[in-house]
């Protein structure tokens, strides 16, 4: 029985990431690719969706995000697990602090990363998920 979120962190063997999806659509509107904003001023609407599930041997984040703004629109679903040196049982309260202080976070890096990258390659402006979406406590898991 694994009792602190530093015990779950030491037993992190692996963090393989798999991307489900990523997509991205150029429109015809024209905007400033340096500075993020969108001539006619538009935002950029988010939808994200964060589901965290826990196995003996891993602990599974999906993330699925899709950005829309005048410029384009990225989706991006990919899940990231956690692979444990040995199967692993802890209290659901420190599955749940480990899943917000270290798994998403983690999670949510590498989909910023993917979906910068896949901005940049269309040419529209950068599609960063804003930095509330991935500290530290910003999610609840669903137990799957």
């Amino acid at each position: 029985m694994v009792s602190t979120v530093e015990g779950l962190t030491d037993l992190i063997a692996a963090t393989p990431t798999r991307l489900f999806e990523l997509s991205c659509r150029r429109s015809d509107a024209d905007g400033d690719a340096e500075s993020g904003e969108i001539e006619d001023g538009a935002p950029q609407a988010f939808a994200i969706k964060v589901r965290v599930s826990e196995a003996p041997e891993h602990l599974t984040v999906r993330v699925q995000v899709e950005t829309d703004n005048p410029e384009g629109r990225i989706e991006l679903d990919m899940g990231m697990q956690f692979i444990w040196k040995r199967p692993v049982t802890a209290p659901e309260d420190i599955v749940g602090a480990f899943a917000s202080s270290v798994a998403i976070p983690h999670a949510m890096v590498n989909a910023r990363v993917a979906m910068d990258n896949a901005a940049q390659t269309i040419g529209i402006s950068s599609a960063s998920i804003p930095f509330d979406f991935s500290r530290s406590g910003a999610f609840e898991g669903d137990s799957e």
